[in-house]
């Protein structure tokens, strides 16, 4: 199932947004409330299922910022063992915590989740979904792959434009662990990309990481806590292995067009955001601020296509949130509304 062009362009459109349904615990209801208040566009942008025993272990594992000092001795040898076998921190962290027995319970659980986050979004007009970065690494499952090719829908895994006319939607998935091959074909596609969105008036790059870079961990969680705020995550220095040939891609586009960057991953709402990082603060608007340093990009020919230094709203979708973006022809503004899903008790457990 693709997502269709209209026949006739809209003056309006509404892009219903979710991310990041492995880490809730009633994945289902949130697709649910986003159905509720569907727009013509309706983007999952990508770390669709997961176990929800394995999400709790990662929570906890973000909590300690990565330290495994809290472990029994028997178990950080069994990470530090997995390490050197080549598993990531995370990868290790949770075969550490779950071992073999946890094997069947995680496989069963995240089947599972796959399964009917799928066949709710199927149900939605257009659905998209991205590939996030935890879906890169569950599609080596082949249980997982059974679950997409048991579904209608078709995920996300390289750049493409939907073109609407005077509006672009430049769907954006995780892409990592590129070979110099891939490396070559995405400055290819990024070529391609920025010159088909040249002629809109707005282009929204739907992505599942963040763009931007910094601060780090300690300063950024410090800061939430001086906040009163609690965090899910922190946002890493490396937001995003794409992020050279994404800032090329803002370079490339003409100043005149409104562009625009949503994103998950993160899974904490703006405001815990702009806390970490204060520089982020939009004062001109809903979402983020982040700024398109340096002084373009310099074409073929050696001029400048926008020397201007710009700026770039940001918009977040945290987890347990629907947000419906608004974009209207002939307008400088948006519309960001968010939904927060609460389930309650009579919804059940999903």
């Amino acid at each position: 199932m693709r997502p269709r062009k209209d026949a006739a362009p809209r003056d309006i459109y509404t892009i219903g947004l979710v991310a990041d349904t492995h880490d809730v615990d009633d994945p289902v209801g949130v697709i649910e409330e986003l159905a509720r208040h569907a727009g013509e566009y309706n983007v999952h942008l990508g770390d669709i299922g997961g176990s929800r025993t394995v999400m709790h272990v990662v929570r906890d594992f973000k909590r300690h910022l990565g330290d495994i000092g809290h472990l029994p001795a028997g178990q950080q040898r069994q990470y530090h063992d997995a390490i050197q076998r080549g598993a990531s921190p995370l990868r290790a962290y949770v075969e550490t915590r779950l071992g073999d027995d946890g094997l069947a319970l995680r496989v069963a659980e995240t089947s599972g989740a796959y399964r009917a986050i799928l066949a709710r979004m199927a149900r939605l007009p257009n659905p998209i979904l991205l590939r996030g970065n935890v879906d890169g690494m569950q599609l080596q499952a082949p249980h997982i792959q059974a679950c997409f090719a048991e579904s209608p829908l078709q995920l996300m895994t390289r750049p493409r434009l939907i073109d609407l006319d005077w509006l672009g939607l430049l769907l954006w998935p995780s892409w990592r662990h590129m070979n110099a091959a891939e490396e070559g074909e995405l400055a290819d596609t990024v070529v391609a990309l920025s010159a088909a969105a040249a002629g809109k008036t707005h282009v929204v790059v739907l992505a599942h990481e963040h763009f931007f870079k910094g601060p780090s961990a300690g300063a950024y969680t410090a800061r939430v806590a001086r906040a009163g705020l609690q965090q899910l995550t922190v946002p890493r220095f490396d937001p995003n292995p794409t992020w050279s040939h994404l800032m090329q891609l803002f370079r490339r586009l003409p100043f005149t067009i409104r562009s625009y960057y949503v994103f998950g991953h993160v899974h904490d709402a703006a405001e815990v955001m702009v806390a970490g990082a204060p520089a982020l603060r939009n004062p001109a608007g809903p979402g983020l601020r982040y700024r398109l340093y340096g002084l373009g990009w310099r074409g073929e020919r050696g001029g400048l296509t926008n020397g201007a230094r710009r700026g770039l709203t940001m918009l977040p979708v945290a987890v347990n949130e629907v947000a419906l973006l608004g974009v209207r022809r002939g307008r400088d503004d948006i519309s960001w509304q968010v939904v927060r899903y609460e389930r309650t008790a009579r919804q059940g457990p999903g």
